[in-house]
């Protein structure tokens, strides 16, 4: 009888361990996630989506009785389990959360952080729930976005068992921060005594950010917002920045008090001041120009400047990095459009070249620091950035590589433009480069890719230049140290220092010529103006090693002293037809050329006073000038931007309906041609205008 009974009793103890052990794994009712499963005290039915669990579903959480139960159950099973080495058996016991109520303001987000115990349970995965999504979100994975005041509970499910815990959520009356600002204009020329209104419009309408108003020079205009208007009047002659702003967000109004057809405004010469005050030695550089088909222009550089012509620019977070780029629109009087930066806390953008494109807007090429924060290999990155012609951004794009990778120079052709520069990628936008190359890629006005060309070598080269002539010819020039990889199949390259290539190919990327620029000295010829014939006009300097005839494919061209300037033509069949050498007795460069159709303008910086310079004389440091020849390069004229300290000519551009050259460059001078530049000793960039002579 007690061997029946024992029996019994063993089968029905047997029986409820394998009970005790299905509850403690499985759960009482169906997995949660899969069924209803009811709880004391009930939370509202609500719809789920996670990665692996059909949307829609109607979930209820089970009685926390029943939990602590199958809690206690798992937890004396995880002990043989885990006595036992079965690792695999392991079962979530509990969930435990970083905080158990969270009050956030409407528009903002929080992370609940939490964690299955024991931690090496078979399933740790956990998802998040909210009671009521309407006024408290919350995603998979325990992000809780605030939408409107009120309050909610998120749930924090165990995958494994149905565990669960609550975080208790308050929203809050939030701040609402705007996001743009809508200013009817950029830009306003007045009198002295007129007054303008221009309306304007903040978004979202219900932002809780105030509006603020500033002026840079209170002596030129007074301002007032009243109702969505910004009413301006001018007091007295000269330009200030009236800046609107929101919260983070700000719009500019350049305000010139004068009248644009006093024949003082239309006077030849510097034009206009960029700059700011600046203990930086980079200050504000204009590195290019370009002209709009009306007379107007368009710059880009970089600045270490928030003030002057950037106040009130810069994001209200003052840790941008510095130097930081712009991109500047002038009218033809060279009074201040717009002006836009780019930049931010954790990278650089450098912007070297920009063009205007046939459909009116402009592209902008250079280089981009990338953050720590961002995956790939390389530490700099080729960016284009491409505006409207009021200054809005269309696109900004960030070429990526596993390498370094820089745009130095742009062209605009009829239905595109063509940037240049070099990489060290292999990967990403530079797929199938083979590493250390300049780099040429032609894009369609949409940014699509037309074609890429590479020159590979062992050492550096990289596209300093480049030009379009109206049969979409295209121009580049190539500076190289290197004489091996792509180069050696080159008659004359030597190395060494550095040489420099002029390659013309057609507009479907097609190799035509090239013609070589190299002595055993350096030879740097970074400027490049197509003729329209089928030929370009190239500029730039060099100097020699040990003796004063160069060598090499500059044979018979004779140096003056340290750095000579030296401009020269190629025709159509890639021969040099002339050459003109630009010099005095010291330092000479030519930095940028370009070709009116039947005028030849170059523009660069010099420390000489005799010879080509004679007629200028030197006031300081180096000087700037702009050198006028026709087409064969015979002089017409010469005319300096020059003060008693450092002065430089950067850049040029043509404007055919103004008949204008526009000139531009930094300087470090106020007296002079730049007793404009108010900022004292700062490094500031200037734009200069000039008749071309008949």
């Amino acid at each position: 009888m007690w061997s029946a009974f024992g029996s019994s009793f063993l089968v029905k103890l047997i029986s409820m361990v394998f009970l005790s052990f299905a509850v403690a794994v499985n759960g009482i009712g169906n997995y949660p996630g899969t069924g209803d499963i009811v709880e004391t005290n009930s939370v509202s039915s609500y719809a789920l989506t996670t990665d692996n669990r059909a949307s829609s579903q109607d979930i209820s959480f089970e009685n926390e009785n029943l939990l602590y139960i199958r809690s206690s159950f798992r937890k004396l099973f995880n002990r043989y389990f885990n006595a036992f080495g079965i690792k695999g058996l392991i079962s979530a016991t509990d969930i435990e959360l970083d905080r158990n109520k969270l009050s956030i303001p409407a528009g903002t987000d929080a992370l609940i952080d939490a964690d299955i115990l024991p931690s090496n349970a078979r399933n740790t995965n956990i998802y998040f729930v909210s009671d009521t999504p309407s006024i408290a979100s919350v995603t998979p994975y325990g992000v809780v976005k605030g939408l409107k005041p009120g309050s909610a509970t998120v749930y924090a499910v165990a995958e494994d068992g149905g565990f669960y815990e609550k975080c208790y959520i308050t929203i809050t009356k939030g701040a609402v921060p705007c996001t743009s600002i809508d200013l009817s204009t950029s830009s306003a020329v007045l009198e002295p005594g007129a007054t303008e209104s221009f309306s304007f419009e903040v978004f979202p309408i219900n932002t809780t950010d105030g509006l603020s108003l500033s002026i840079s020079d209170l002596n030129v205009v007074r301002a007032s917002l009243t109702n969505g208007t910004l009413t301006v009047t001018g007091k007295s002659s000269g330009t200030a920045i009236v800046t609107v702003r929101c919260g983070d967000i700000s719009e500019t109004v350049y305000v010139t008090v004068g009248d644009p057809s006093d024949p003082s405004i239309n006077t030849d010469g510097v034009l206009s001041i960029l700059g700011g005050s600046s203990s930086s030695d980079i200050g504000t550089i204009i590195r290019s120009v370009d002209s709009f088909p009306d007379g107007s222009y368009i710059a880009c550089g970089t600045t270490a400047s928030t003030s002057g012509s950037f106040s009130g620019l810069y994001n209200s977070d003052s840790n941008w990095k510095t130097p930081f780029s712009f991109v500047s629109k002038f009218t033809k009087y060279g009074t201040v459009e717009w002006i836009k930066l780019f930049g931010d806390s954790s990278s650089s953008i450098m912007l070297y070249d920009l063009a205007v494109l046939a459909d009116g807007n402009i592209v902008a090429v250079g280089t981009y620091e990338t953050p720590a924060t961002l995956t790939q290999a390389g530490s700099i990155d080729a960016v284009i950035i491409t505006l409207s012609a009021n200054g809005g951004q269309l696109s900004k794009r960030i070429l990526e590589g596993n390498g370094d990778d820089f745009f130095y120079s742009v062209a605009a052709t009829s239905d595109g433009y063509v940037a240049g520069g070099k990489t060290n990628s292999t990967n990403g936008a530079f797929e199938g480069v083979p590493g250390m190359s300049s780099i040429v890629i032609n894009y369609s006005l949409d940014n699509t890719v037309l074609w890429k060309r590479y020159f590979n070598a062992s050492k550096s080269s990289h596209i300093a230049d480049i030009d379009v002539d109206g049969d979409n010819n295209i121009f580049l020039s190539c500076i190289t140290t290197a004489a091996d990889g792509y180069f050696a199949s080159l008659d004359g390259i030597i190395g060494s220092y550095a040489d420099t290539v002029i390659f013309k190919y057609s507009y479907s990327g097609d190799y035509i010529w090239h013609h070589v620029l190299a002595t055993s000295g350096t030879d740097l010829f970074e400027s490049i103006a197509a003729d329209g014939n089928g030929g370009c006009y190239v500029a730039g300097n060099y100097t020699l090693n040990s003796t004063v005839v160069p060598d090499g494919t500059l044979d018979g061209i004779h140096n003056c002293g340290g750095t000579d300037a030296l401009i020269f033509r190629i025709d159509e069949n890639g021969e040099r037809l002339w050459h003109k050498i630009l010099a005095g007795f010291y330092d000479d460069f030519a930095t940028d050329i370009v070709f009116t159709g039947s005028r030849i303008g170059v523009t660069g910086y010099t420390d000489s006073s005799n010879r080509d310079f004679s007629s200028l004389g030197n006031m300081g440091g180096t000087d700037g000038f702009i050198y006028v020849c026709d087409s064969d390069g015979n002089a017409i004229e010469i005319n300096a931007q020059a003060g008693s300290k450092d002065d430089a000519g950067l850049c040029l551009a043509y404007s055919e309906s103004e008949n204008k050259l526009f000139v531009a460059g930094r300087t470090n001078s106020s007296d002079g041609s730049f007793n404009s530049n108010t900022y004292g000793n700062s490094i500031v960039g200037y734009v200069g205008r000039y008749e071309i002579p008949s």
